[in-house]
């Protein structure tokens, strides 16, 4: 693919300080009109600082260096002439369209406030427009959606929004940052389509932000790549990953899950079984009326001990409550029984105890994690609830050989969950679940929110603790390449049903189901 002479974009020798912090370091980078070039990189290697400079969304930053949109010397703009770039010239999706979207606004207003401030237009053309761009990234019902605000709609339908809205002052550049990182692998395929169709359409270039190297190769024209704050290799998408030069990129494209090669145990005793689990929500219909919803539709499965069972399928399907109905966290009809107990026949004092043998890993550590505990203080506070009788220098000597096991140090113990990187901090959140020395971890989207390299060290983490403990874990994912690297047997949910259940070799290899099938190909597997 050719790009005219001239770039849409330049950066020149950018560099960005936080206070004596330098994390990016003389940048230099050309975007084309028209080109879609990927931005890739570990956590931390100054991708989305060296995106967010060209509008200087970070007031707090310092920048050093020129980024010429065209002709513009955009780092000497002032505030008053940025507006007229931002959102018009240059617009941007973040990543999670839930905290950029205003909650308190429906979509419509939001997208016609784009329309209203940059083109002008009255409030009868603005809302036309508004509906049109909602339906123009294939919005169902675009009229009725435009009414509803952004808590009423699901992750794909905001991040479409999101789209919109960016649309909506006809940018000439696009930045798109991280755009599907929360999205399962169907949606995340129909969002990338979509931006593909759209990009084309308009003949606008996008600048695409993201730690998905897979999604990388089917998007992008060219890549660059960032270590550090520092730009290590650009070239062209086909000719970067068959043809890495820079010892970093090499590494980062090693980094795809490997297919797991452990074979299940013929005779594993079997840890945890599910029979007719089934999960109700009461919704309104008229203001006298409630109906009863199913949202889980009578899931049996087993698990052997040592061994992972994976729940796939898409937002919505049910896994996370069927994840949370296993571990009685929500109201379920059924039965669950671990190692010969009846746990839903479980009194709530006696289930609260029950609950040290199955714990919890979430999506985001940081979430997850108070920010006002250390490390020390979130590690012990299992242990002085369901072991009160350990002394301190008992809780220490647990706690110190955990670390151990998830690779952190005992001189960790005093600091506190923003002091750690991504990946330290989900290794602190596994060892805040494996201190109790569960049987069961419930893993709920446990590296989804990682770079790839990192990812690759937690699976590999998980792993080694699984065979070194006989952990059984319940794996619930949507990134199918992770799923294809830890799962010993797989379980796909379509709308709170059951649509095929095996060996992870045979579901991967010889799906029945259309629906796995869709799954499948959409991840590119």
């Amino acid at each position: 693919m050719s790009f005219a002479e001239l770039p849409l974009l330049r950066i020149d020798n950018l560099s960005v300080f936080f206070g004596q912090q330098q994390v990016v370091k003389a940048v230099n980078l050309c975007v084309y009109a028209g080109e879609k070039l990927a931005l890739v990189g570990e956590s931390g290697s100054g991708k989305t600082q060296t995106a967010q400079a060209i509008l200087k969304l970070q007031p707090d930053a310092r920048y050093e260096g020129e980024i010429f949109l065209k002709d513009e010397p955009l780092l000497r703009y002032n505030e008053a002439q940025l507006r007229t770039i931002r959102g018009r010239r240059v617009a941007m999706v973040f990543q999670e369209p839930m905290t950029a979207l205003n909650p308190l606004h429906t979509v419509g207003e939001q997208i016609y406030e784009v329309l209203r401030i940059h083109l002008g237009l009255s409030p009868r053309q603005g809302w036309a427009q508004a509906i049109e761009l909602l339906e123009r990234v294939k919005l169902p019902d675009p009229t009725t959606l435009a009414q509803r605000y952004p808590h009423q709609l699901s992750g794909g339908q905001r991040q479409r929004v999101m789209i919109a809205m960016a649309l909506a002052g006809e940018p000439e550049l696009l930045i798109a940052d991280e755009p599907t990182t929360a999205l399962d692998v169907s949606m995340r395929g129909e969002i990338m389509a979509l931006l593909s169709e759209l990009q084309a359409e308009r003949r606008m270039a996008v600048l695409l932000i993201t730690h998905d190297l897979s999604l990388v190769q089917r998007f992008a024209d060219r890549v660059a790549v960032m270590q550090q704050g520092e730009l290590i290799e650009s070239a062209a998408c086909e000719h970067l990953f068959h043809y890495p030069q820079h010892p970093y990129t090499k590494n980062l494209l090693n980094c795809t899950p490997q297919p797991l090669d452990d074979v299940p145990q013929a005779n594993a005793p079997i840890l945890l079984t599910a029979k007719q689990l089934t999960v109700t929500v009461s919704r309104r219909q008229r203001w006298w009326r409630r109906e009863a919803v199913p949202i889980l539709q009578g899931v049996d499965f087993q698990l052997p001990q040592g061994e992972t069972l994976a729940i796939i399928g898409e937002s919505g399907s049910g896994k996370t409550t069927l994840g949370l109905a296993v571990l009685q966290l929500l109201a379920a009809q059924g039965e669950v029984v671990m190692q010969g107990q009846t746990v839903s026949a479980l009194s709530k004092q006696a289930l609260r105890q029950w609950r040290r043998h199955a714990q919890i890993v979430f999506q985001d550590p940081y979430s997850s994690l108070s920010p006002r505990m250390t490390m020390s203080e979130i590690l012990q506070e299992g242990l002085q609830l369901h072991e009160p009788q350990l002394d301190e220098s008992q809780r220490l000597a647990r706690i110190v050989a955990i670390l151990q096991d998830v690779g952190l140090t005992a001189d960790m113990l005093s600091r506190y969950p923003h002091e750690f990187s991504g990946g330290q901090r989900q290794r602190l959140a596994i060892a805040r679940a494996l201190v109790l020395q569960p049987k069961l971890l419930l893993l709920d989207e446990p590296t989804s929110a990682l770079d790839m390299s990192i990812q690759a060290q937690v699976l590999a983490l998980l792993r080694q603790l699984q065979q070194k403990y006989q952990l059984a874990y319940l794996f619930i994912s949507h990134d199918l390449p992770v799923v294809r690297a830890v799962a010993h047997h797989v379980l796909v949910l379509k709308q709170g049903h059951i649509v095929e259940y095996g060996p992870a070799q045979q579901v991967f290899h010889t799906p029945q189901h259309p629906y796995t099938q869709s799954l499948l190909r959409a991840a590119g597997l």
